[in-house]
């Protein structure tokens, strides 16, 4: 079936939620290997394998740069899609937290969470508010999904990931913050999302079908996005850049500083 637009705009949650009905893990790994309700089993070994050794290296990190005891009771995973991060880090915390605005998202990584032996998942609808969310986490984490936001929205999520962290927790999130010289039209199609005619008609600009469907891809400001941190208390991060595609991509790490008591004044 041909993937449709509206005429009046593509609203990003419906089309996400469209994505993850249709083809969930071509959503998360843009590769033809993965298109369809389900890839290969071996594809989808690596899939999995490929997120333990993410989850590996963001645990690393966090210990060696910030807090060598760090081990989260609970952990948040925004934006956990299939479950690839979500299914590891779930072996190393007391409870690990799925959202995700696709219900068909979270219903194949609930799936996964039982081919993987894992029972101590719990799943939340997101939204920008995390409303639904209760109390605090030790660790946040989102990969490859504010630049599916539209980022006014995206920096409303951040805040509130932010929000929700308990003293001494981790974060890490992760987001374009510039296209890469010579793809000048990448970084004005956002300008595009929100109007089906236009988007399709910058498809044929730039060299596809009026009907192609691109994930969307927004790019966030480094500095904006650290002014908000320290707005909130943090005041340490590490942030490491590298290229994705035709963008250039933050990974920001951070820790929520542990308050000091008020002086006893009896």
């Amino acid at each position: 079936m041909p993937n449709r637009m509206t005429i009046i705009g593509i609203d990003p949650d419906k089309e996400w939620e469209r994505i993850g009905r249709t083809e969930p893990y071509f959503g998360v790994l843009e590769s033809e290997e993965m298109k369809g309700r389900r890839p290969p089993e071996d594809k989808l070994s690596e899939f999995f394998s490929q997120g333990e050794r993410d989850v590996e290296r963001l645990l690393g990190t966090m210990r060696s740069r910030f807090d060598p005891d760090f081990a989260p009771e609970i952990a948040l995973d925004y934006g956990c899609g299939v479950g690839r991060v979500l299914v590891p880090l779930a072996r190393h915390c007391r409870k690990v937290i799925g959202m995700d605005i696709s219900d068909s998202m979270m219903a194949e990584a609930s799936l996964n969470c039982g081919r993987f032996g894992v029972n101590n998942a719990e799943f939340i609808k997101a939204d920008d508010a995390l409303s639904r969310l209760e109390g605090q986490v030790d660790m946040v984490h989102t990969h490859e999904v504010l630049q599916h936001i539209p980022v006014k929205r995206g920096m409303a999520v951040i805040g509130e990931l932010v929000d929700h962290l308990a003293e001494g927790g981790m974060g890490y999130i992760e987001f374009p913050y510039m296209a890469v010289s010579g793809r000048a039209h990448e970084a004005i199609r956002p300008l595009f999302y929100r109007s089906s005619v236009m988007y399709g008609l910058a498809n044929i600009v730039t060299g596809g079908g009026y009907s192609d469907r691109k994930t969307e891809m927004n790019q966030y400001d480094l500095d904006e996005v650290l002014r908000l941190l320290l707005e909130r208390g943090i005041g340490e991060v590490l942030v490491s850049t590298e290229r994705m595609g035709h963008f250039l991509t933050a990974e920001v790490f951070f820790q929520r500083p542990v308050q000091a008591p008020a002086p006893f004044l009896g």
